[in-house]
């Protein structure tokens, strides 16, 4: 299905038809929703892995105590 804003819009690539344009901004939106999705969870996780080595570090700090 080809949206009327579709045919009526300028395009980047005349020698594309309709439906080629509109399969191209497709792409295009979906390769930078997912670079964006990749960004947010690399920075969650990262964030998330120091805090967890920070409490390890922390944690190892006491000495090693054998109770017999």
């Amino acid at each position: 299905m080809i949206y009327p804003s579709i045919s009526e819009a300028p395009q980047l690539f005349p020698w594309f038809t309709d439906l080629q344009d509109q399969r191209l901004g497709g792409i295009i939106m979906k390769v930078v929703q997912e670079f964006s999705y990749g960004t947010v969870i690399a920075y969650v996780f990262f964030k998330w892995a120091r805090l967890e080595r920070a409490k390890d570090a922390q944690v190892d700090e006491y000495p090693n105590v054998v109770v017999e």
